[in-house]
């Protein structure tokens, strides 16, 4: 029987969720370049304000989208009723809520600009707002939803050893490789894990210790599928392959601001365990396929 699982591994780049950086990235890119452009010399004055109010309403429409997009996420996630976590999801919903208000209605307000300063100084507005206010929360939103994110990958990183180390044992037990082959790689693999939910762990108890307006910073993910064939030697063989299979990611390039963000412990180093292991997977995978003969 074939079963098909999919999974999202961490590589500490650039979220969940699309992650929100890159996102606040372009809207800035939009609001910083098209102020830059109205400096322009060589372009007319209606060609500055045709192109500062274009800018303007691409990075508040932007700004509105990520807001929807992290409130999904965060709806997302489930808590008991009157639980910490319930209250900070709530909270982080409230302040969303705000942020979108804010947004969709300085889009109403650019729309009905018909002068180059009056979009400049909206500009300008939605500049620090982004900055002082929204940035900061949105950080806070993406690194709560992360600590429980993780919690399942490390749960499903925990079925995907179990079932390597037991196709291993049959390969044993069959005779195609011997015995202790992979011992000191799969003790690796259960020493990352259980640091992995340790600091996942204090991750955790921070974030729920601080006040309702939450905590620090964020790292991101990246997603890839796992295929696990059950049946023959080869197919578990093929099974070890598979299941290792989500160690390289397709990454965004990160910012400077989303570099500093991975500098976080401990939530960053329990996802880089994740990652590790994985690697691990692999390397299993490819010692086995080589003694087997499988191309």
């Amino acid at each position: 029987m074939k079963k098909t699982t999919s999974l999202i591994i961490v590589a500490a780049l650039a979220g969940i969720l699309g992650n929100p950086f890159i996102v606040s990235a372009r809207a800035q890119d939009s609001t910083d370049s098209f102020l830059a452009a109205n400096n322009d010399a060589n372009l007319s004055d209606a060609e500055r304000f045709a192109l500062a109010k274009e800018g303007l309403t691409q990075a508040l429409s932007l700004s509105v989208d990520k807001v929807d997009e992290l409130t999904a996420n965060l709806e997302g996630y489930f808590f008991e009723k009157g639980s910490r976590e319930s209250e900070l999801k709530q909270s982080f919903l409230d302040k969303l809520s705000a942020y979108r208000a804010y947004y969709s209605e300085k889009d109403l307000e650019a729309e009905e600009l018909d002068t180059l300063e009056g979009v400049q100084a909206l500009a300008k507005e939605v500049r620090n707002y982004r900055d002082e206010v929204y940035t900061p929360d949105a950080e806070k939103i993406v690194q709560f939803t992360l600590i429980f994110h993780t919690e399942e990958l490390i749960s499903l990183a925990k079925d995907r050893a179990q079932k390597i180390s037991a196709d291993v044992d049959k390969l044993e037990m069959l005779g195609f490789i011997e015995d202790g082959t992979f011992d000191g790689q799969l003790n690796d693999v259960a020493s990352l894990l259980t640091e992995a939910e340790d600091l996942r762990n204090q991750a955790k108890e921070a974030a729920l210790a601080l006040p309702e307006d939450g905590s620090a910073t964020t790292t991101a993910t990246t997603s890839d599928e796992i295929e696990v064939s059950t049946s023959t030697v080869g197919a578990v063989a093929t099974n070890i392959e598979t299941a290792s299979s989500t160690a390289t990611t397709n990454e965004e390039t990160p910012t400077e601001e989303m570099q500093a963000y991975e500098q976080q412990q401990p939530l960053e180093k329990s996802l880089n365990d994740i990652k590790a292991v994985y690697g691990i997977f692999l390397d299993i995978s490819g010692s086995v396929r080589a003694t087997l003969g499988i191309e």
